[in-house]
């Protein structure tokens, strides 16, 4: 009778050493994409970037073409002066300081690969107005400095 609950308690051991092994740890890496762009904005920015609507700041910087293109013989003075929607300087003011300027150069370099036709003075002027913009929201750094992309059309 020992010799059959030894047995028993054996083949139990058995049992659930044999269903431990079934279940195993499956780790999965996973690897951002990034594209060359990307590169030299930190983490940090494009998960700020991701969680932030920048809506309102990406039509204010499109404005000055739009504005430009609406008063073609007009002189396009006031347009410059155009304060941004309190809701893009809120947003702006929501992000930290050291992502301001990583993000609007990434919304600028989006916006030219979205429309790769613009160049010349529409595109400088919605770089120049990405630039000013921490400035006219009030925020420090008061100007980032914007890289235009480099049109192929």
């Amino acid at each position: 009778m020992a010799k059959l609950m030894i047995l028993i308690a054996l083949l139990i051991l058995a049992a659930s050493i044999a269903e431990a092994s079934i279940y195993r740890t499956t780790t999965v890496t996973t690897y951002e994409t990034m594209d060359e762009n990307d590169n030299q904005m930190p983490r940090k920015c494009r998960q700020e970037m991701m969680q932030t609507r920048m809506d309102s700041c990406r039509e204010f910087m499109r404005s000055g073409r739009t504005a430009m293109l609406r008063t073609i013989l007009q002189e396009d003075e006031e347009q410059e002066d155009q304060q941004p929607p309190q809701e893009c300087c809120s947003n702006l003011s929501n992000v930290s300081r050291e992502c301001r300027c990583p993000i609007l150069q990434k919304m600028m370099q989006d916006m030219q690969q979205s429309r790769p036709g613009e160049q010349g003075q529409q595109q400088q002027k919605m770089v120049s107005r990405a630039e000013r913009l921490p400035e006219m929201c009030g925020l420090r750094p008061q100007r980032c400095h914007i890289r235009p992309q480099p049109s192929f059309f």
